[in-house]
């Protein structure tokens, strides 16, 4: 991501509860400019997110 590879991202988001510090990020910290396009809700829970990156 960090070297403008990415023209789309799809993110599934599972309902999980975890404990504190299990968390891991991406982008190893870096903010990438991204703009949500579209978001999507399964039945089961999951959520899908659809992100396109702003050019730099």
């Amino acid at each position: 991501m960090s070297n403008g590879l990415l023209d789309d991202l799809y993110l599934q988001i599972a309902p999980v509860i975890a404990g504190a510090g299990t968390g891991r990020t991406l982008a190893d910290g870096e903010q990438i400019p991204m703009h949500l396009a579209a978001t999507r809700a399964f039945a089961n829970g999951v959520i899908e997110a659809h992100y396109t990156l702003q050019p730099r």
